[in-house]
């Protein structure tokens, strides 16, 4: 009788039927992504009710969001990293559980600095978790899926803002900002526990960092539940690879750098330090929206749900385009047609249907851009530094997206103007007069 067969860990991920395994890590990330999206973000929703009830002007807020994106930062170059070396399920349960313990001390802070403090942590823990699902949705998608795999999973963090949109209409105005929190302490707080049940280290994870790990042939069985008996393999080492290192096992600055990915990674960061500057930038949306444009928190609400499910749609699609397509020609295409969007909002802001349509079409581009190449970053690195290098990806992102909530407070529309007319001659403010109109100086 013939024994089981042994294959390339690489070789019986890619060619497995799409099964039941693959839709529940990817429900299980997606969901895990919707509750990181609601935490990164939550402070931007509730952000003009919090400014009144700490008697403060809304631009008296931007160190909270400025240490928030600060932490973002430390967390993408220091605590990602540790998912490569200690295991991705393990810290993300310490991430969602820090996250939570920020939100309750956010509940009883007593001033600003103690809110900037637990911000900032919320924010270095946060920012991990999205390069750590990322690295598990696409090492445990077959190729030919892993694209479309990798957008649906980022999309998560935007179906977040749905959640935020249902606060914003719901909650808001009768419970305060503090209800924002409460939510974003329960919500991890029910997902622990599935963490924990569900989720365990990919496949090419442990053949890469821990070959000889007992759960291997249990995760193969998982993958391949009624297949054939199959031992996976280490991929056969380069030509050119050290004699002691592991196939798919390189050191740090062999796994982002070497084997002709220096290039690569330089335009990557490149291309995220743009996209987060002006996701960043998004962070004033709810405060202009409400003081400029003229918005109720309803109508506030219905623009982040419609914005939302516009860049779902978009990242899924986007996602569809670069399994056929390829990430070249497609990701250009969208943050062009992104730029084109948002240069007509700009011009429709006093139109509400046309604003909104273009705010659509620009959520599903950018949205969809900036997945693309959340996917992209997580293709090109091996699977041992497969989140440090997303991490570090978004990591150079979140740096440039610093500067970006601080351009915000200095704009006219964040600092002086409370109301979308002028009070004296009921003409609309626009962009284009710097939000100032004859005798009205508020």
């Amino acid at each position: 009788m013939a024994g089981p067969r042994s294959v390339d860990v690489n070789t019986f991920v890619d060619d497995l039927k799409l099964n039941r395994f693959h839709i529940l890590i990817l429900a299980l990330c997606t969901t895990l992504m919707m509750i990181d999206g609601y935490e990164l973000y939550v402070v931007g929703w509730v952000l003009p009710d919090l400014a009144n009830d700490f008697g403060v002007s809304r631009t008296d807020l931007t160190p909270i969001l400025v240490a928030q994106q600060i932490g973002m930062v430390l967390g993408a170059y220091f605590i990602t990293p540790l998912a490569d070396r200690f295991g991705r399920p393990k810290l993300l349960l310490i991430a969602f559980s820090v996250i939570a313990l920020s939100c309750v001390a956010i509940l009883f802070a007593p001033n600003i600095p103690t809110f900037m403090a637990c911000r900032l942590v919320a924010g270095m823990f946060a920012s991990a978790v999205v390069p750590i699902l990322l690295s598990i949705v696409t090492e445990n998608a077959p190729k030919r899926y892993r694209a479309t795999f990798g957008t649906i999973v980022v999309s998560g963090a935007l179906a977040g803002a749905l959640i935020g949109a249902a606060m914003q209409a719901f909650l808001l105005e009768p419970y305060g900002w503090r209800a924002g929190f409460w939510l974003g302490v329960l919500l991890p707080v029910i997902m622990l526990p599935v963490m924990a049940f569900y989720l365990t280290d990919t496949l090419r994870y442990l053949v890469a960092r821990r070959p000889g790990d007992p759960r291997i042939p249990l995760i193969v069985r998982r993958m391949n539940r009624g297949g054939e008996d199959i031992v996976v393999q280490a991929p056969a080492a380069p030509a050119n690879a050290d004699q002691g290192r592991a196939a798919g096992n390189p050191g740090f600055v062999q796994g982002l750098f070497g084997e002709g990915r220096m290039i690569s990674t330089i335009f990557i960061w490149l291309a995220f330090m743009s996209s987060f500057i002006y996701i960043s930038a998004g962070t004033w949306k709810t405060t202009i929206f409400l003081d400029v444009v003229g918005m109720d928190w309803r109508q506030v609400g219905l623009a982040t749900a419609i914005g939302t499910a516009t860049s779902i749609v978009g990242n899924i699609l986007i996602g569809m385009a670069i399994d056929r397509w390829g990430f070249r020609k497609v990701v250009p295409a969208a943050f062009f047609l992104a730029a084109i969007s948002v240069a007509a909002m700009g011009f429709t802001v006093s139109m509400m249907v046309p604003f909104f349509i273009f705010l659509a079409i620009m959520n599903a581009f950018q949205s969809g851009g900036q997945a693309g190449l959340a996917t992209l970053a997580s293709n090109l690195y091996p699977s041992a530094q497969r989140a440090t290098g997303v991490g570090w990806a978004y990591g150079a992102g979140r740096t440039a997206s610093i500067v970006a909530p601080i351009l915000g407070a200095r704009s006219p529309s964040a600092s002086n103007c409370r109301r979308s007319t002028c009070s004296c001659c009921s003409q609309f403010r626009s962009p284009a007069r710097g939000f100032a109109c004859c005798c009205c100086s508020l």
